[in-house]
This record gives C-alpha cells, structure tokens and sequence, in this order.
C-alpha cells in the first residue's frame, strides 16, 4: 500500500512534465467518469473504460482518451486473468497494480513497460502497459495473435476494468 501511495505521489509530480503527443487513427477506448472525496465520510469514484470490452484484429492499433470530467492519469495494464481485482479487498491490495506503478515510476516516469519475453513491442500479454496523462491519450498495436484474450486496467484505479479480443 505504501508504494502505491508513493508511486501515485510521484503521478502528481511528473505529469506535469508529461506531453501527449497526437495518435494514429483505430479503435478508440474512452475513460469516463468522475469522483468526489469527503475526509471521513465518502470515497466516490464512477472511472471507468468505455467501451469495456473491444475487438481488434493483430496488429490494429488502440487508442486510449480520457473524456473525464475529473482529468487524472491513468495506465492500460495488461494482467493475467487471475490478478484482477474481483473486490474491494483486492483493488485497494493489489500486487500486481503496485508492480506496474513501480515500473511506471520506480526510477522516473516511464510511459511504455514492455514484457519483453516475448519479443514483441505491444499489447500482447501480462506485463504490458501504458501510461497516460490526465486529459491525454496514447496508443499502442495489439501485437497479440489471434484467439488471445487480454484483460487490462488502470493500476491507479484498479476497479476501471476492461478486455480485449483478438481476432483474425
């Protein structure tokens, strides 16, 4: 919990140094929502991807946009089905997300993590992610093959949760 209460802290000092540049043309995945904080009272919070659920064929490119009407940043983090958060317990305990955070800014601000066991440069399996300011956008080719599923989130906001097929 500490390290994700760290590595959101830096969120807020670097993205100001962060500049999102204009992304190719494809599918296009929207972060929506809002949220409100009372101390003692109310964590409120509606983030979310729209749609949650897309498909692409290998080698399309996504885009990510945030159209939400509190701009925060946000990651696209590809994890293993079994890491995903199912509760409440598990958003806010989530060891995979604190992984992905690290590598995000463990030594700085780092916008693309690769999982590069399989030597390929896009979202293709757990370990991929993208970082993205508040009010940004970034995009990445699904370099998965055919027949994958991918099942993503924000390791910022654990419970923003969504999927994608991979078709021919």
């Amino acid at each position: 919990m500490r390290r994700r209460v760290l590595a959101i802290g830096a969120v807020a000092v670097l993205v100001t140094a962060v500049v999102t540049v204009a992304m190719a043309s494809g599918n296009v995945v929207h972060v929506k929502g809002n949220q409100a904080f009372e101390p003692n009272a109310l964590i409120y919070s509606t983030f979310r991807f729209s749609p949650e659920r897309i498909v692409v064929s290998s080698g399309e490119t996504v885009r990510f946009e945030e159209d939400a009407a509190f701009p925060e940043p946000h990651t696209v983090t590809v994890l293993e089905p079994t890491d995903v958060p199912k509760d409440a317990a598990e958003v806010f305990m989530c060891d995979a997300c604190n992984e992905a955070l690290e590598a995000h800014f463990g030594n700085g601000l780092v916008r693309r993590v690769e999982d590069d066991a399989d030597g390929e440069y896009g979202l293709d399996g757990p370990g991929d992610s993208l970082f993205f300011a508040p009010g940004g956008k970034i995009a990445s080719t699904v370099t998965a093959p055919a027949g994958t599923r991918l099942r993503f989130l924000c390791a910022i906001h654990p419970w923003m949760q969504g999927r994608i097929k991979v078709v021919d």
